[in-house]
């Protein structure tokens, strides 16, 4: 868990959520679509061996033929329409052959009919697997769109972010959650913050301590940050509107926006609140002195059960035992005088 600096280090794609159809058969054949590998070696391995079954071991059946699975695996490896066409061809010219030899009753146009569904087969399979890899991209540009925004905003949230999703992530493996649920953490991460961007820049910006009537404006984020969400159909993920939402609540009742208490705060919120602090702390600011990694940890212990819940401190003080992140303290205050930022 090192400093990052988004201008040179690009996003771990594997680890941003995902477009979810709710169809766990529709996401499976997006992820088997995407390995070659097992794919090809089906394809060598199970060509000969339907080719046996359609032809010599049930050469005169008319249920299923399994030659449309081979058409449907060929479509996964191939998205030309041409290809698809000819090794269709080929499928329903071997099965007609085996037909003729077996059967007095089997016309030409039994083939035709054979051909064009083995082919719609195919291309509907293709053309699935092409809009949905289309739609995740879609989602990623969306992220990182979302990005661009916050660092043209201010740079110190947009690198801000990209920490805390880093130790968010960090807890949801640490607690064991599934992978589902640290993919949408470490999103909801870099999302978390999204709503400064609606902040006025003279107080998301200003060189000191807020007021209270401008700590009140900035209080807005969470709910402005799930507004502009919404609009995003990609973006309409529960987790990362938990992380987006509720990364200010406190386990004893007194955060903002909703007040929320205990295990009220859905659990992406309470990781959130740890990771946000933690790094929000540790960062050099004009108005606040960088804490060490130390004193960091036992301002969360301190707080845990008040401020945090205690099981989520707890799965970060044990991260924070296996491998300490990195500061590089002189280089992040050169940055920050540079940057002139503070949120």
């Amino acid at each position: 868990m090192k400093r990052i600096d988004p201008n040179t280090q690009p996003l771990d794609t594997h680890q941003l959520i995902t477009p979810r159809s709710g169809s766990v058969v529709i996401d499976c054949l997006l992820r088997f679509s995407e390995n070659k590998k097992l794919i090809t070696l089906l394809l060598l391995s199970l060509t000969p061996l339907v080719i046996y079954i359609e032809m010599i071991a049930m050469p005169n059946h008319r249920s299923f033929t399994l030659y449309v699975l081979l058409i449907i695996l060929f479509s996964l490896m191939f998205k030309n329409v041409v290809l698809i066409g000819l090794f269709t061809l080929s499928l329903a010219l071997l099965n007609y052959v085996s037909y003729i030899q077996h059967s007095n009753d089997y016309y030409l146009v039994m083939l035709v009919i054979e051909f064009i569904i083995y082919l719609c087969s195919g291309i509907i399979v293709s053309k699935l697997v092409v809009s949905l890899k289309e739609g995740r991209e879609l989602h990623f540009r969306s992220i990182y769109s979302f990005l661009q925004i916050i660092q043209m905003k201010d740079h110190y949230t947009a690198v801000h972010s990209r920490h805390v999703a880093e130790h968010a992530l960090a807890i949801a493996k640490e607690m064991n959650l599934s992978k589902e649920m640290q993919r949408d953490l470490y999103t909801g991460g870099l999302l978390h913050d999204i709503g400064k961007i609606g902040v006025p820049d003279h107080i998301l910006l200003k060189p000191d301590r807020l007021t209270p009537g401008e700590f009140e404006e900035i209080k807005k984020h969470p709910e402005q940050g799930v507004a502009l969400l919404q609009n995003v159909p990609y973006m309409k993920n529960q987790v990362v509107h938990d992380c987006v939402l509720y990364h200010h609540e406190r386990y004893d009742g007194w955060g903002y926006p909703k007040g929320l208490k205990g295990k009220d705060i859905p659990l992406a919120g309470r990781i959130l609140a740890v990771a946000d602090t933690y790094d929000a702390v540790t960062t050099h600011r004009i108005y606040q002195s960088q804490r060490s990694p130390n004193e960091a940890k036992q301002l969360l212990q301190t707080h845990a059960g008040t401020q945090f819940d205690p099981e989520v401190v707890k799965a970060f003080i044990a991260v924070l035992k296996k491998e300490v992140p990195v500061y590089k303290a002189e280089k992040m205050k050169a940055e920050m005088k540079a940057m002139e930022t503070v949120r």
